[in-house]
């Protein structure tokens, strides 16, 4: 790499960045059950400036 490249890296994750317990409080947090699959879509979009 040389001056001005940058890298991005993009992760799956399981939870908010605020944690899980926040998400148990909140209600929000999600289980998966054994042999079950979710699909998700993800759409990124990049820009030259």
């Amino acid at each position: 790499m040389g001056c001005r490249d940058y890298v991005l890296g993009l992760e799956p994750g399981n939870c908010h960045p605020d944690g899980r317990d926040v998400m148990r409080r909140e209600g929000t947090l999600k289980f998966i059950a054994p042999g079950e699959s979710i699909t998700y879509q993800v759409t990124v979009n990049l820009y030259e400036i």
